[in-house]
């Protein structure tokens, strides 16, 4: 869960069935600390400015969920780090707001 705030997506994923490990990176410690209220062993917070992470991780995930923060990064810069991260075959799930969608 990248640019993970306070853990809305990886709250709602440790709800689910599926039994799996998740990566929660965030640069603000106040909102990770919030996440990390759960107490989850599932879960593994990472206090980092997101490239940087992106850049420097080794890991490699299946899925990466990322909501509501792509106006704070380079599209391009982004995606290409994504892809460096990303399983072959891995999933990129992107949540953002566009004109319109609080209007009612």
């Amino acid at each position: 869960n990248f640019a993970c705030g306070t853990g809305y997506i990886t709250k709602s994923l440790l709800n689910k069935s599926i039994k799996y490990k998740i990566t929660s990176v965030d640069q603000s410690n106040k909102m990770l600390e919030k996440l990390l209220n759960t107490n989850n062993l599932r879960v593994t917070a990472i206090q980092s400015d997101g490239i940087e992470f992106l850049k420097t991780t080794n890991e490699k995930y299946d899925v990466i969920f990322f909501g509501w923060a792509l106006s704070y990064f380079d599209h391009n810069e982004l995606l290409k780090l994504f892809n460096r991260v990303l399983k072959p075959g891995g999933i990129l799930a992107i949540i953002t707001n566009v004109e319109g969608t609080l209007d009612n």
